[in-house]
């Protein structure tokens, strides 16, 4: 029984090792790939009006991205029936009705004979997180439509500005190309970050 134990610890470092390993791994290949389109991105040199849209773009994908994980996350809350680890104050006040809510269930009153917590005010909290928390997924998921607006009207603004000189107009659509291709990447890296840190957050519960 012992070993068995024994075992089954080693096992499970080893198992947390390997996936902290791997993550490290692919943020390594990520970020790199990410390095060398940013590089390739001003090796076509860009002007400062290109730049610019580059910037801002990237800059509101970031924020899209945070978005997306925030609804992951609290999308997880609503059917999560442990508090998961809190990194915000909103995260911080969820968990406190989280935890009220478990406080309430299992609570019993000892009079003349065991009742519970009347099963309205267990209903009313439970009703309480859920609407907070669906509030939040709705302003969560109108803030990455926006960046989401912001970031096509950007790329439509760059499409439609038109050169005289071919060459020069082949070398913008270069240039465009490039920001999709690192915004794109970003997105990607992104997606990663949020399924590995809501993976990460499952197995601590």
């Amino acid at each position: 029984m012992l070993s068995f134990i024994i075992n089954t610890f080693v096992y499970e470092k080893q198992q947390k090792l390997r996936e902290e390993l791997e993550y490290k791994r692919q943020m390594l290949i990520l970020d790199a790939v990410d390095h060398r389109l940013m590089q390739a991105f001003y090796n076509l040199k860009p002007n400062s009006s290109q730049i610019a849209s580059a910037r801002r773009i990237w800059r509101v994908t970031t924020k899209h991205i945070i978005m997306n994980e925030q609804i992951t996350i609290l999308q997880q809350r609503l059917i999560s029936k442990q508090p998961l680890p809190a990194s915000t104050l909103f995260d911080h006040t969820i968990n406190r009705i989280e935890t009220s809510l478990t406080q309430l269930d299992n609570v019993v009153i000892q009079d003349d004979k065991s009742t519970t917590v009347p099963s309205s005010q267990f209903e009313t909290m439970n009703q309480l997180k859920h609407n907070i928390i669906n509030q939040s997924i709705i302003t969560a998921r109108e803030m990455a439509e926006n960046s989401a607006q912001i970031i096509l009207d950007e790329t439509q603004k760059l499409l439609s500005f038109k050169h005289d000189d071919q060459h020069l107009h082949e070398v913008h659509i270069t240039v465009v190309n490039a920001i999709e291709d690192r915004r794109y990447h970003m997105m990607q890296r992104g997606n990663y970050m949020i399924q590995e840190k809501l993976a990460t957050y499952l197995r601590q519960i």
